[in-house]
């Protein structure tokens, strides 16, 4: 009867064993659970302020800056890649250049970069393409 009474005794115990393993292991996966969700949270709360960064930084830019910006943006997105200078994008980034005439030295060079970055984006061949290699230049110019 002793016998039985310490198997009995043993199997409860390890039969309890086992249901604190399995709370230990349900409260262990919540922990992970609830750390996922405040990393989740805090990542969207960074993206959201980071967004409200770049509109006020936006908002405070002249209104060339800001276009010269927001061309550079959807380069930046992936917009026109590997299209070729027939793109949406080639086309915009060309009538900017044409109205980029009498902006200031250091908005030209602005420009002149995004537009260096796009022609590798595109592709453009502004060595063979004379419609870029002449814009590029008129940025350059009056440096």
């Amino acid at each position: 009867m002793r016998d039985a009474s310490a198997q009995a005794l043993q199997q409860q115990t390890s039969l309890f064993a086992k249901v604190e393993e399995q709370q230990a292991a349900a409260a262990e996966k919540i922990r992970q659970q609830q750390q996922q969700e405040a990393e989740q949270q805090a990542r969207k709360e960074a993206e959201a302020q980071a967004e409200q960064q770049r509109e006020a930084e936006l908002a405070a830019m002249s209104d060339e800056e800001r276009r010269v910006e927001k061309i550079n943006q959807r380069l930046a997105s992936g917009e026109g890649h590997g299209q070729g200078p027939g793109s949406q994008l080639a086309a915009d980034l060309a009538l900017l250049c044409e109205q980029a005439a009498d902006w200031s030295a250091d908005l030209k060079e602005k420009l002149h970069a995004v537009v260096i970055e796009a022609s590798k984006k595109l592709p453009i061949n502004v060595k063979k393409n004379d419609k870029w290699k002449s814009r590029l230049r008129n940025l350059k110019a009056n440096d």
